[in-house]
């Protein structure tokens, strides 16, 4: 704020009151040289005819002039100094005061920004999981094909199996050796293999229910259950597993998104090695306790990732197959379930002869 010019009425004032003030300075002298006169008069009685009487009566009286209208004058001056310091600490005044006022506007505008962007922040937040949890949902669905085919490598020899049982049971029957005991010991073969499959369903249905609560687990265990849900697609493309256990590994976290997250690298693991060929592939799991936290690093001989593509293979929907082979969604989730879900790390790098994955939790 600037403050405003000095009203024109403060100069017509101070000029009246200056005016009063000579006034009074003037009666002010009259009397005094009067009252000097008749002083001087009365004491130089017997020189008042003298000129040097009536010479030093002038001077002291020039001098009572001189004093008297220095007076007035300071009276005069200290007056209107005295107005414009009012003045202006009026002005200064206002201007405080429209500053407090300006603040204290800016300071509530500030308020109100920051609600609106706490606001806006745990609206987008909030957003973001869900759509977080979208994938992860997705993926588990996209995951779910694998697993029915999966569940069907599981099968296929137990079925073979049953049938082996039922034609020995029917060829025994019709040569008429069958007895009692070998009835009831191909019975409890084939009963043994039904239990098998029948625990196999279990366990990928429990694989497919959403974890609640938090817990603590066992790496090994759930290294060697995501081995067991992947082992047949292994063994009918000859991938070899190198696994160097730790048992005493153990981590705080959702053990189901742990061993999605297992399966997705598994899957891209023997997966590139079918499609490029790998003569002896080979994946290499490893167990560690660093620093007090779980490390598995799990490593393929398939080639490794190209450098151009390794900082995007967890990216949304990023992937390099047909679209009919791969959503692009495995490793993203992977990394969210292990980041976000679990406060750990997922780490990719390009190993001696292929791709080396590093989950920290």
């Amino acid at each position: 704020m600037i403050p405003s010019p000095l009203p024109a009425n403060i100069s017509d004032k101070d000029n009246f009151l200056s005016r009063r003030i000579r006034l009074f300075s003037w009666v002010l002298m009259a009397s005094w040289t009067l009252l000097i006169t008749v002083s001087w008069f009365w004491v130089y009685q017997a020189e008042r005819q003298q000129i040097s009487s009536q010479i030093v009566h002038v001077i002291f009286l020039l001098y009572g002039l001189g004093i008297t209208g220095v007076g007035a004058c300071k009276l005069s001056g200290s007056a209107r100094a005295q107005k414009l310091i009012e003045f202006e600490m009026q002005q200064q005044a206002l201007h405080l005061e429209d500053e407090i006022a300006e603040r204290k506007a800016a300071q509530a505008n500030l308020e109100e920004l920051n609600h609106t962007l706490v606001t806006r922040i745990n609206l987008a937040v909030t957003d973001l999981r869900r759509k977080d949890q979208a994938l992860i949902q997705q993926g588990r669905l996209a995951a779910m094909g694998e697993m029915v085919k999966n569940i069907a490598h599981q099968w296929r020899q137990p079925l073979n199996n049953i049938g082996l049982i039922i034609q020995n049971l029917q060829f025994s029957y019709n040569a008429g050796t069958l007895t009692r005991e070998e009835m009831e010991q191909d019975v409890s073969n084939a009963m043994g293999v039904i239990m098998h499959m029948s625990r196999t369903i279990d366990d990928f249905r429990s694989f497919f229910r959403e974890d609640k609560q938090i817990g603590s687990f066992n790496i090994s265990e759930t290294v060697h259950k995501a081995l067991e849900f992947v082992s047949s697609s292994l063994s009918s493309h000859d991938i070899l597993v190198e696994l160097d256990d730790d048992k005493n590994v153990t981590v705080i976290g959702y053990q189901n998104e742990y061993v999605q997250v297992l399966l997705n690298i598994l899957s891209n693991a023997y997966e590139t090695c079918i499609e490029r060929k790998v003569t002896t592939p080979r994946i290499h799991i490893r167990l560690a306790d660093e620093n007090g936290r779980s490390v598995v690093y799990i490593r393929d001989n398939c080639g490794g990732i190209a450098e151009d593509i390794m900082p995007k293979i967890f990216d949304p929907y990023f992937t390099t197959r047909a679209p009919d082979r791969g959503t692009g969604i495995g490793l993203y989730m992977s990394k969210v379930i292990i980041e976000q879900n679990m406060g750990g790390s997922l780490t990719s790098r390009n190993s001696e002869n292929g791709a080396e994955f590093r989950i920290e939790v």
